[in-house]
């Protein structure tokens, strides 16, 4: 529908997304074919490189994943809506722990 929107996925799907995320160690492989990314450069991927807030930063931008820091640790992960959808995924790929949540709304939660 949009340049930047119409993904369609579901909770399965993005799970196994942030689990390919969380194998960002140098010597982590994946099946026995050519890798797309290795751990080295999803490290980098995952890595904040502009600060949104420069006071002890809360948010940032990365390559293609925003940081949040939610007390002492640092979450990546993407939003998304589109007419009537809202989603987001948010992982820690040092301790191997993501979450997903869909929605069926163009509300942002309170």
């Amino acid at each position: 529908m949009l340049g930047d929107g119409g993904l369609w996925s579901t909770v399965d799907d993005l799970a196994r997304w942030i689990a390919v995320q969380c194998l960002a160690d140098p010597g982590d492989r994946r099946g026995d074919g050519p890798r797309v990314l290795d751990g080295t450069s999803l490290q980098e991927l995952q890595l904040p490189q502009a600060l949104v807030d420069l006071d002890g930063w809360a948010s940032a931008q990365g390559l293609g994943f925003a940081s949040f820091r939610v007390d002492a640790d640092a979450w990546q992960g993407h939003t998304g809506s589109l007419f009537g959808f809202r989603a987001i995924h948010l992982f820690r790929a040092a301790d191997g722990l993501g979450v997903v949540a869909l929605t069926n709304s163009s509300d942002r939660p309170n």
